[in-house]
């Protein structure tokens, strides 16, 4: 008897879940996600500024391996795609970064 997995829906929720990591880390920032298969999720509960549109599975292990230098790289290869506002999607990432490194601050001072 053989049984049939459906390894594209399994791949799905792992790459879901690594973007939201990359997302907590900085600092869930108001956008939205688009991956490579059309699925499309928020990491938070505002209003988004903009949609970050991963074209390729590729671009997620980028940012993986490298958060900062990996968005640009992906960027300008074409593998990360921006619809709205990029100024806006920079602010709110600088944004919710700089918060979410000013909280560690304090949790680190009070240990």
């Amino acid at each position: 008897m053989e049984i049939e997995t459906n390894s594209q829906a399994s791949h799905t929720g792992l790459d879901r879940q690594l973007l939201r990591m990359i997302m907590l880390h900085v600092g869930n920032p108001r956008v939205t996600l688009r991956l490579w298969n059309g699925e499309e999720f928020s990491v938070s509960d505002g209003k988004p500024v903009a949609c970050i549109e991963f074209r390729k599975r590729r671009a997620l292990f980028e940012m993986i391996a490298s958060p900062t230098v990996g968005f640009g790289e992906c960027y300008s290869k074409g593998l990360i795609e921006i619809h709205g506002d990029f100024l806006a999607l920079a602010n709110e990432i600088a944004t919710a970064y700089t918060r979410q490194r000013d909280r560690g601050y304090w949790r680190h001072k009070f240990r």
